[in-house]
């Protein structure tokens, strides 16, 4: 399975540290998608690791690539 896939696997399973170690594995293939570091807050999120959570959004938000963005 993609790495994504199986962090969303693990984060069900509530295997946080697995779900964390393939959300950043597709981060790093993928630096510029928002899917990994949405999957990384909602890890932080589950931590309860609230400031986390909010720089793996914000650091998204910065990287993502706005090329498919609909304006």
């Amino acid at each position: 399975l993609p790495p994504l896939l199986q962090g969303e696997l693990y984060l069900a399973e509530r295997r946080h540290d697995d779900a964390a170690r393939a959300f950043a594995l597709a981060q790093a293939r993928a630096p510029r998608w928002w899917a990994p570091a949405r999957g990384l807050a909602t890890v932080a999120r589950a931590r309860g690791d609230l400031p986390a959570a909010i720089a793996s959004l914000e650091a998204a938000v910065a990287a993502v690539d706005d090329s498919l963005v609909i304006r």
